[in-house]
């Protein structure tokens, strides 16, 4: 039998017994606490940083590669490669939330151009006979009662004024929902609320909508708890891979759904009942895995998921608590990678087919829909993680402490964090204006490779790392191998872009807009992204950053269903390409790796 061992959680402010020969992986996962595990704990990616306090481990391969020696001195390991061997008090200094919330997105287009939602109410006169055959004779168009819109109306009082007052009527598309007698109480109740979901592969964010007035009540955010199985959508389908695995993902996802709705009613003062109508967006991968479908499709060839149509179905058959006669939509997806977020990115940049126009959601992948000449084209590109910190050796998320840019000079470099917090790491915009620096100082060659002839005090030829942060304990530094993840990516995206150009014979030229949706698209510089090759050349005015499409996007379905409806009709006319497939998509991507110096941006 084996022995149990005491785990003191320093930051969370408690213990509990775990059984001997535990991975503090698996002990944090069975706590969940959410936590930042890019590779699924194949140690491979070193950011599942822990420290131990009382109790050093002897180190792994994978703990000696990633940590140096400081580090190791100073307690820190891998969750994923330490075991439980005694009572252990654990520091977690990555947790999501503990360490300062990073940026989560929220704000974005939001022109209401139609407010006709599902839901609404009718009043009627009172009649004589409180009967369904009376009432119906009041109303126009062939609406059905709910059971608890009968059972409402069975207990209304009989009439006993010689004014009948009037019966207030709600319904939900067709069905009515509630039967009451107007009274001055009634008249002060709380309206009908809507909320929208954007499921993102590292964040959520959720809109709380009054579906009367048409605007925004309430926002809140999190990070996807999913994290902790992997950075990347390939990670997850692979994990889901089993029934067990499958619902572990489900179910902390609809866990943290739950708590963004109590939240923001709880802000609002206000019943979860008051919820009516819940819509969804996210990419392909999410909108299985909220739906507890196995998305294992996704990750072989030829990439197709298992729906990708316009879903209406029960909340409460997932899990998620409002009001017991609630609906919920998931918005439709295009196909392979390109989900409902991107859908939902058309609606609030309100694409056409007759606009040369182009529209790029950067986030933990990148997805991006071409149109013009009467025809709307999308894809999805294998960016992967790096713009959100992941794969870079000291990258983070955008939170307190984190790199957004540098200032070189000869002898020195200054570095500039978000509120000015003690320098931990580069975020994804950090990234990119740090590669700017360096690119233009000549420390990075047009290849991509350190300069040859680099003769800098931050950069160690042998290690191949330029330093942005000397410390004996906690070091920050970019490696020839993340320069190469950065080629990797925005390589990626570019050559999508090419491809998607050559297919409706277009030249960059000739957009008239390309629209930067989500948070790195918001937050990157457009002469930046042009200057490294991200963004092809067009005049900087031709740029325009929108926000978080996807949330705006999915508020906008909540408040018209005539929009929802003529949504699904037109992603169908969508055609997804599948760019390993073009001949040219071997040069073409090839051609995006490198970078041009000499561009120059208007």
């Amino acid at each position: 039998m084996a022995d149990y061992f005491e785990v003191t959680f320093i930051h969370q402010g408690y213990s509990k017994l775990y059984p001997e020969g535990m991975s503090l992986l698996e002990i944090i996962r069975a706590e969940n606490i959410p936590y930042s595990i890019l590779c699924n704990g194949e140690g491979t990616c070193g950011k599942c940083r822990v420290r131990l306090v009382n109790q050093l481990t002897v180190p792994t391969t994978a703990e000696q590669s990633h940590l140096s020696q400081a580090d190791l001195a100073h307690g820190y390991r891998l969750a994923c490669q330490t075991r439980l061997t005694a009572p252990l008090e654990l520091e977690l200094p990555e947790v999501f939330g503990q360490t300062g919330a990073s940026a989560i997105l929220h704000e974005g287009l939001l022109e209401i151009n139609a407010l006709d939602p599902f839901w609404g109410q009718i009043t009627v006169d009172r009649p004589a006979v409180l009967s369904w055959k009376s009432v119906a004779f009041k109303l126009d168009g062939n609406l059905i009662p709910s059971i608890e819109a009968l059972q409402e109306l069975a207990q209304l009082q009989p009439k006993s004024l010689p004014d009948q007052p009037k019966l207030t009527l709600e319904y939900f598309q067709n069905r009515i929902i509630h039967v009451r007698q107007e009274t001055a109480e009634l008249a002060q109740s709380h309206p009908k609320l809507g909320v929208a979901v954007d499921i993102g592969t590292t964040t959520l964010a959720a809109y709380l909508v009054d579906l009367q007035q048409g605007c925004i009540r309430r926002t809140a955010s999190a990070y996807n708890p999913q994290a902790q199985y992997g950075a990347d959508v390939i990670s997850r389908i692979q994990y889901a891979s089993t029934p067990e695995t499958l619902l572990q993902l489900h179910q902390v996802l609809i866990t943290a759904i739950n708590q963004l709705l109590f939240e923001m009613v709880k802000a609002e003062e206000i019943p979860l009942d008051d919820i009516i109508q819940l819509n969804l967006v996210g990419n392909s991968c999410m909108a299985h895995l909220v739906m507890k479908v196995n998305p294992t499709g996704l990750g072989q060839v030829p990439f197709e998921p298992v729906f990708k149509e316009l879903l209406e179905f029960n909340p409460a058959k997932l899990g998620i608590k409002m009001n017991s006669q609630a609906r919920a939509f998931l918005l439709p997806g295009i196909g392979g990678f390109v989900g409902s977020d991107i859908s939902a990115g058309i609606l609030a940049c309100r694409l056409t087919p007759s606009r040369r126009e182009l529209f790029i959601d950067i986030g933990t992948n990148c997805e991006m829909v071409l149109s013009g000449f009467g025809k709307m084209l999308g894809c999805s590109t294998a960016a992967g993680p790096a713009f959100e910190g992941a794969t870079i050796a000291c990258g983070m998320l955008a939170r307190p402490g984190a790199i957004t840019d540098i200032v070189l000079d000869p002898q020195a470099v200054k570095v500039m964090t978000i509120q000015d917090g003690a320098p931990e790491g580069i975020c994804g915009t950090g990234l990119i204006r740090i590669m700017v620096a360096l690119l233009h100082k000549g420390i990075i060659a047009e290849s991509g490779g350190f300069a040859p002839e680099l003769s800098h005090p931050f950069f160690d030829r042998v290690a191949q790392r330029f330093y942005l942060v000397r410390s004996d304990f906690h070091p920050i530094y970019l490696t020839q191998q993340d320069i190469r993840q950065f080629q990797l990516a925005k390589g990626a995206i570019r050559c999508g872009i090419e491809l998607l150009l050559k297919h409706l014979a277009l030249s960059a030229g000739e957009l008239e807009i390309i629209y930067l949706a989500g948070a790195f698209g918001t937050y990157l510089n457009p002469a930046d992204a042009i200057f490294l090759g991200l963004l092809p050349p067009v005049p900087l005015e031709k740029i325009r950053a929108v926000g978080n499409t996807a949330g705006t996007g999915a508020v906008l379905s909540l408040l018209s269903q005539s929009t929802l409806k003529d949504l699904a009709s037109r992603v169908r006319d969508i055609e997804h390409v599948e760019l390993a497939d073009d001949p040219d998509f071997t040069e073409a991507f090839t051609s995006a790796l490198v970078f041009d110096t000499n561009l120059q941006t208007d």
